[in-house]
């Protein structure tokens, strides 16, 4: 039989319905939430460095400006009420037996807190530290003193015991923490003697391996911690000259290497820098240097630059680069005592040797401007597959402009040829087509309008048996060598329902996969906006499964185009447990735990949006005249009312629409208007994407913008009398274009834009760099070929020849040294239509190369507030405005 107890049932329903008021009152008040100024940009709280421990039971984050100005280290339980938040702390390290966590604070002090216990134990005066080791042998490093000499102790966790050593210029410790090998000064006879000695920490044993004098010192240890390499500087028999010594565990003493000091073919330049041991042990690889010889002539006239046609580089960008000095990357093999060289000047190594056994590599004139290598020959890349043990170098000459992949085990090389995926097998020499019959399209669906450019590959199986790629929508496995049949591992879901699929964790590009996986897939709809999580099991030929998809951020991947684009989950290294960010347009983004990807629990609240007027946006979908769909997004004040009439900025660069779930950050002006600030003060924001074409790119820009305001009229609560349009950069071009073509709109501001193709496709920058490459092929601007190719469009797609038609009040700005849109862009649209008495404004600002930061930001943000609220909302104009300079 269920007793009831009216009294608790009285008070519930009491608590209920005071609970219910309590609701409707906030809810009513919600419309008198403040608004958002300059006054709270610095101010906003924001999450940052995401970790998570081994066992995946603790969390970490900082919130900066908690408190205002600076930040707070949260240290946090998954499962249990337990949490610790430290006023400036930084650089958090979980030990590996899931005990302790050790972090830093800016004073130097280090602390080392016992997990769900908030016992510290403070150090003072630690300028470093790191965590080596695991279980009983698992040791904290800690780096005390100034930056010439330091003391260095080590304290294991297991045991509790520290041991210091005392004046300590340089260290290094194998991963296991077995080995420490300490490079020291000491006194004898009066004299600073170094030495290098080696200590085993189990065994408690130590013994020197060298010493003698240097003025500089570098080391590096292998994976197994049993060898190690050292520089030291021999200034008694050559000034600046590098000796590379050598000590392997066991050995009796440590042997020369290689050195510079007598000009040796085995090694003739200035020995640089030690780089790294191949993950086998049996190499090591290490760079030198060599100053760039100056052609020495004698000049018959010094007042005088000649600039010639057989140069293969610019007067200009070869005065940059007269000094620089050259870098050759080697590779030592330690039993044959052979160096061969790897990279020489003009190498560009694609995976900064990630893979130790083989390169890909760009190879381009030394002499000549890669920014030229669309038309000039000098300028051209060549392509080599080099093996990083003897230093062979194979010419792949079947390879055009488009990057290129080592296989992790070095049997392949992968590149596009613009149209299908090929495959260079070293053993055998072969190319081969591994893409053919598959006739769809491999470009980066952000960038297609521009240039060629692929998503690329995604990862590789086990032993290089495959590679996952990309195509616009899907992924693919495809065979190296050729002999099994392409197959689309996602069954063409992507493509069938607009989604964009990637590999889903980082861990797939940096570890070969086995070809049983099931995989963790991100994915992004391309038309809803949404983004989240698919599994696909390789073995299966089943659709990708859905595991979590909404209208949130977790990690959008290959869109430039997107403000804040997440991360990838962070899984912890002893077990299942993902820690992944997500954010919504009304949600800051935050930090959650996941074992399943369909369900998370939230481990931050960091909303501050919820304490002002925020915004609420939808996407709007519409046709342009030529019957092309295009969509944006539209921003409205959370207190939106539609029975009033609202003022319209249109802002825009490329395509903006995969911004729809990002929650963006309010804060000073970069050269665009912050979206949060104008419609928490009653505007509406648009921000559309724009469909251009090669040839004739401001057509397509006015097309779609065009069509955009005209949809956006047909709103009620828009007054289409009121519209404004901004743009930055491209979009500061298309603003300049737009105000010279149509009378559509009330007010433009137009930042760090061009105003004349012909012109600026001849200017060069300040670095003396030829803008030529941004005009042609594959350039931004999108015009596909030179002026003299194609002069009426040039002459049709640049607003200075429209000058007389504009009737817009514009509002321009740029930065004196932009070097990207010269300065002279904007004064020549600027004069020209101050001398036609048109109502135009130019705010220089003389920091800034096309941004501007600091002091300018601020500037620049309250004169472009106050010109759009005196066009578009009729205040009145300031003072600049009226009267000229302030």
């Amino acid at each position: 039989m269920i007793v009831l107890n009216l009294t608790k049932c009285f008070k519930a329903a009491v608590l209920f319905s005071l609970a219910f008021i309590l609701f409707t009152v906030c809810n009513a008040q919600s419309p008198h939430k403040p608004l958002i100024d300059t006054s709270i940009y610095n101010k906003w709280p924001i999450i940052t460095d995401p970790l998570i421990s081994p066992n995946g039971l603790y969390v970490s984050y900082i919130v900066k400006n908690d408190p205002v100005g600076s930040w707070t280290l949260i240290i946090r339980s998954i499962h249990e009420d337990w949490e610790l938040k430290v006023p400036g702390g930084e650089k958090l390290c979980f030990t590996n037996n899931e005990g302790f966590a050790v972090f830093s604070r800016s004073n130097d002090s280090l602390f080392i807190v016992r997990l769900g216990k908030s016992v510290l134990e403070g150090m003072a005066d630690i300028k470093s530290f790191e965590l080596k080791g695991d279980g009983d042998n698992e040791v904290l490093i800690m780096n005390k003193g100034n930056d010439s000499l330091s003391t260095l102790q080590l304290l294991n966790f297991s045991t509790k015991r520290t041991i210091s050593f005392l004046n300590i210029k340089n260290y290094v410790i194998s991963s296991d923490a077995k080995s420490l090998i300490l490079f020291r000064d000491s006194i004898l006879e009066g004299r600073v003697i170094q030495s290098l000695d080696w200590l085993k920490l189990e065994q408690g044993e130590r013994f020197n391996i060298w010493t003698g004098s240097s003025k500089s010192f570098q080391m590096i240890i292998d994976d197994t911690g049993n060898q190690i390499a050292f520089l030291v500087g021999d200034s008694v028999e050559k000034e600046d000259s590098r000796i590379c010594l050598y000590y392997k565990l066991g050995n009796k003493a440590s042997e020369i290497l290689f050195d510079d000091r007598d000009g040796s073919t085995l090694v003739s330049e200035h020995v640089a820098y030690l780089l790294k041991f191949s993950k086998d042990g049996t190499r090591i690889f290490f760079g030198t240097e060599y100053s760039a010889t100056k052609s020495v002539f004698s000049p018959i006239y010094t007042g005088v630059k000649v600039w010639s046609y057989l140069d293969t580089k610019l007067q200009s960008v070869q005065e940059k680069s007269i000094s620089q000095s050259k870098t050759v990357v080697h590779s030592f093999n330690i039993s044959n005592r052979q160096a061969s060289v790897i990279s020489n000047e003009g190498d560009i190594v694609i995976d900064n040797f990630k893979n130790d056994k083989a390169a890909f590599i760009w190879h381009m004139n030394p002499n000549a401007d890669f920014r030229e290598h669309s038309w000039n020959k000098a300028a051209r890349l060549s392509y080599f597959f080099t093996s990083t043990i003897d230093g062979k170098r194979i010419d792949l000459s079947k390879i055009g402009n488009y990057q290129g992949e080592v296989s992790p085990d070095a049997q392949f090389v992968i590149f596009f040829d613009g149209k299908d995926y090929y495959s260079y097998e070293a053993a055998s020499g072969e190319y081969r087509n591994i893409s053919k019959g598959i006739n769809l399209d491999w470009l980066n669906h952000e960038t297609s309008d521009r240039d060629s450019s692929t998503r690329g590959i995604g990862g590789w199986l086990r032993k290089d048996a495959g590679l996952l790629v990309y195509d616009k929508y899907d992924i693919w496995l495809l065979d190296p060598t050729g002999k099994e049949p392409a197959k689309n591992i996602t069954n063409g879901y992507g493509r069938e329902n607009d989604i964009v699929f990637s590999l889903g964790l980082s861990e797939y590009s940096n570890v070969p996969i086995s070809k049983n996986a099931s995989l963790i897939l991100s994915a992004t709809g391309l038309v809803s906006k949404d983004n989240g999580f698919f599994r696909k099991d390789l073995n299966s030929n089943e659709d990708p499964k859905v595991l979590s998809y909404g209208p949130f951020v977790f990690h959008i991947m290959d869109n430039i185009y997107v403000r804040q684009n997440g991360h990838f989950p962070i899984k912890a290294r002893k077990s299942n447990t993902y820690m992944v960010c997500r954010m919504s347009a009304t949600k800051s983004l935050n930090y959650f735990i996941t074992y399943d990807f369909k369900s998370f629990t939230p481990v931050s609240h960091i909303y501050p949006e919820r304490s002002y007027n925020w915004y609420t946006n939808e996407i709007c979908t519409w046709r342009t005249s030529e019957g092309e769909t295009l969509q944006g997004i539209l921003y409205k004040p959370e207190n939106f009312d539609s029975t009033k009439k609202y003022p319209l900025i249109i802002n825009y660069y490329e395509k903006l629409s995969q911004n729809l779930n990002v929650c963006l950050i309010p804060n000073y002006s970069t050269a665009v208007i912050d979206i949060p600030t104008y419609v928490s003060n009653g505007y509406l924001v648009f921000t559309p994407d724009i469909l251009y074409r090669i040839g004739d790119p401001m057509q397509g820009a006015y097309n779609s913008i065009t069509s955009a305001t005209h949809y956006l009229s047909t709103f009620q609560f828009v007054n289409k009398e009121r519209i404004g349009i901004q743009g930055f950069s491209f979009g500061g071009v298309q603003t300049n274009y737009l105000v010279a073509n149509t009378s559509l709109f009330a007010a433009a501001c137009s930042a760090s834009g061009l105003s004349d193709f012909i012109s600026a496709y001849g200017s060069i920058s300040v670095n003396g760099y030829s803008l030529q490459g941004n005009f042609e092929s594959g350039g931004q601007v999108r015009m596909g070929g030179a002026p003299w190719e194609i002069p009426d469009l040039y002459i049709k797609n640049s607003p200075i020849f429209k000058a007389d038609r504009v009737s817009t009040p514009l509002l321009m700005m740029h930065t004196t040294g932009d070097g990207i849109c010269p300065f002279s862009q904007a004064l020549e649209f600027f004069t020209a239509l101050r001398r036609l008495n048109k109502r135009v404004w130019l705010l220089e600002y003389i920091d800034g190369r096309h941004t501007i930061r600091g002091a300018s930001g601020v500037d620049f943000d309250m004169r472009m507030r106050q010109f759009f609220d005196h066009y578009l909302k009729n205040l009145p104009a300031p003072d600049w405005m009226t009267k000229g300079r302030p």
